[in-house]
């Protein structure tokens, strides 16, 4: 008890002790939830500004790779290389034979897998400008100089624009010869882009 205090001091006293628990509490149970809720708010809005932000860069990537893709597509289309059936594996088989024959190659195996199961590439559609391709695998190996291979790679790229030479290996001896070339075996890796 508080000492010499008129029974009015105590009331008022008693009453400011009560306003402050009250104060207290009325902090603690509303104006705490509220500042937490208004940070967690704070947070909300700034996580949707940087996926707002993420949203709109990866919709200009998308309008950027459907330009592409189109100008691709067009291009394509506009191209003079047109894709043979798979079915034709036979004639380009010939073809390369021809090249390299004419190159002065010595051919000792060409192998190529099954056309049924070559891989597809693109996504059939049911519009005019879609289109699918199959990948053929076809190796090529034998003798010869590497300028003779080279221009076998050559006339390929001039005859067979739907051929693409995925690897060339060549080994051989250096030795002397009478041009100054020395005769090796090669190994040519080839990928023909053929019609389904």
């Amino acid at each position: 008890m508080l000492p010499n205090l008129n029974p009015q001091h105590k009331l008022h006293l008693a009453a400011a002790a009560v306003i402050g628990g009250l104060s207290v509490a009325s902090y603690l149970f509303t104006w705490s939830p509220i500042a937490e809720a208004e940070a967690a708010r704070s947070r909300a809005e700034e996580g949707r500004a940087v996926a707002d932000r993420d949203a709109t860069e990866h919709r200009r990537a998308m309008t950027s790779a459907r330009a592409s893709v189109e100008a691709l597509k067009a291009e394509l289309a506009s191209s003079q290389v047109r894709l043979e059936p798979v079915q034709a594996i036979n004639q380009r088989v010939a073809t390369i034979t021809r090249l390299a024959s004419k190159a002065g190659l010595q051919l000792e195996t060409v192998q190529l897998s099954d056309a049924a199961a070559a891989a597809p590439v693109g996504e059939p559609g049911a519009d005019s400008a879609s289109w699918e391709a199959r990948r053929v695998p076809i190796r090529v190996s034998g003798r010869g100089t590497y300028r003779r291979c080279v221009a076998m790679m050559v006339s390929l790229d001039e005859f067979c624009p739907d051929v693409n030479v995925r690897s060339f290996a060549i080994r051989g001896q250096p030795g002397d010869s009478e041009a100054g070339e020395v005769e090796a075996r090669f190994d040519l890796d080839l990928v023909w882009h053929a019609a389904p």
